[in-house]
């Protein structure tokens, strides 16, 4: 497959608007299916969510029961495109070098690259999948369903398809979203003491958690840095002549590698039993509306120095092995299959240029990343090389 043919992919993909929310990836999953069968490839779509929110899954040949799997894993949604934009956000435009369009970079790039790549390998011993899930940008459903429903996969690695520069990652922090209910007493504003402001009390809770993120400032991970909060949305009131008896404040935790949205949940809890609110007629309670695991593939896994040899021998750089400071699907694959090596490698830059007015990728970016993406795929395919993992498990050499 050519140049222009790549291009043109990401551009069919751009094309195929997939905003989420409200979530509405039925286009580009039938896109999905069109562009597998042009390139020879075996493509399946699963149910994941409603309106044919589906799973895709695309193979040189149908997969094959035992054969151990590597995963390519994308995404098929997009954030909402929002103003600001200079081109059409779902055209798919190319000037300068570069490709514009919502999901250019965040993953339709990617995804447009592995697709090419695995069109142009033989088939080895091992199942290669490009993996295409729903909803990444709100919580990895899609995702969740994929691993729930595959049990029986024996999954060795995979290689997440978000953009880091072609940097090689072989760290994720995790994610998850908490709310907090403070429920108090009405009264009237004339006689604010007869009642028990939500409100006041949610401030106490803010105030605590700006100390707590002060504090997790300490907890350096080289890779990924450290864990942090920050509070989103705080939603109290009905009136301003009315002491308030409700008040709910969203928050974001970004999480260590090892940790768990239970546990945070758990420790919010006790934090805010500290505040001594009850004492003072607030209710609180905490609850628990997201999670994405983090992950983290040890810095001597042979998967990460394939990878890493391979993308800097592409382009020609000695690229860093690298952590991600967001979160992605790649933590759910982690999560089922323990034993998985999980690296993220893909073009566009998640900083500069994701989630932005004029979302773009580097054409030269996503023809490496097809060379990339090949190679890996080629020499997985002729070696089909087990080597033990420390934890009993097996990953591709």
């Amino acid at each position: 497959m050519s140049r222009a043919d790549v291009v043109d992919l990401t551009c069919r993909l751009i094309g195929a608007a997939s905003e989420n929310p409200p979530g509405n990836e039925a286009a580009v999953v039938d896109e999905l299916a069109r562009i597998a069968d042009e390139l020879g490839l075996t493509c399946r779509v699963e149910p994941a969510l409603d309106r044919g929110r589906s799973n895709v899954l695309v193979s040189a040949v149908p997969l094959r029961d035992g054969a151990p799997k590597v995963l390519l894993l994308g995404h098929s949604d997009v954030v909402p495109a929002g103003p600001g934009w200079t081109r059409d956000s779902f055209t798919g435009v190319v000037e300068d070098g570069r490709i514009y369009g919502r999901g250019a970079a965040d993953t339709k790039g990617g995804v447009a690259a592995a697709l090419v790549a695995l069109s142009q390998c033989e088939v080895g011993e091992v199942d290669v999948v490009v993996a295409v899930t729903p909803d990444e940008e709100e919580g990895g459903r899609g995702a969740q369903k994929l691993v729930a429903a595959h049990p029986e996969w024996d999954v060795r690695a995979c290689l997440v398809l978000e953009p880091t520069d072609l940097q090689v990652v072989r760290a994720s922090k995790g994610n998850s979203y908490h709310l907090v209910d403070l429920a108090g007493v009405a009264a009237h504003a004339s006689n604010p003491d007869n009642g028990r402001s939500a409100v006041t009390a949610a401030a106490r809770v803010v105030l605590e958690i700006a100390r707590w993120h002060a504090e997790l400032t300490r907890e350096q991970d080289p890779l990924i840095g450290p864990p942090s909060w920050n509070v989103g949305l705080i939603q109290g009131g009905s009136g301003t002549a009315v002491v308030p008896d409700s008040c709910r404040i969203s928050i974001d935790r970004r999480l260590a590698a090892d940790q768990t949205a239970a546990s945070v949940e758990q420790e919010l809890v006790d934090r805010l039993k500290g505040l001594g609110l009850e004492s003072q007629g607030i209710v609180a309670t905490v609850s628990t509306q997201m999670e994405m695991p983090g992950f983290v593939t040890a810095a001597d896994d042979p998967f990460v120095a394939r990878i890493h040899r391979i993308a800097s021998v592409v382009t020609g750089q000695n690229l860093p092995v690298a952590g991600w400071p967001a979160a992605c699907d790649g933590g759910f694959v982690s999560r089922a299959w323990p034993g998985a090596a999980i690296v993220i490698c893909g073009p566009g830059d998640i900083a500069m240029q994701a989630h932005r007015p004029d979302e773009s990728v580097a054409v030269v970016e996503v023809e490496h990343a097809v060379q990339i993406y090949r190679r890996t795929i080629a020499e997985i395919c002729k070696e089909s090389t087990v080597t033990p993992f420390r934890s009993g498990r097996s990953s591709i050499a």
